[in-house]
Formats: C-alpha cells, structure tokens, sequence
C-alpha cells in the first residue's frame, strides 16, 4: 500500500477496512470446510443406515 502523502485516519482506515476484509473471507471459507464436513458426516450416516440389515422385517 502506498501510504506516501496520506493522513493517519486514511491509513487506519485502509487497515481496518482490509482487517474486516480478511475476517469475512475467514469466516465464508470456515463456514464452507463446516457444510462440507456437515455432509460428508450426513452422507456417511445414511449409508451406514442403508447397509445396515434391519431387524423389523
């Protein structure tokens, strides 16, 4: 960042603008590894259900 020429609460600005940037990009990459895990656990669940003999028959 070129920071030459600009005032302190331009620079603190620019910071804290690019610290939120990066959190909500942390955050929306946490969320998609929790779905994806979520379904693969979900998957998994279902075929272990579906595999499994059932005892009411």
């Amino acid at each position: 960042m070129n920071t030459i020429g600009k005032s302190n609460l331009a620079k603190h600005h620019y910071h804290t603008n690019q610290k939120a940037k990066l959190h909500l990009m942390i955050m929306k990459w946490s969320m998609t590894c929790i779905m994806i895990l979520w379904r693969r656990i979900r998957q998994y669940r279902l075929s272990r259900l579906s595999s499994s003999p059932c005892c009411y028959a």
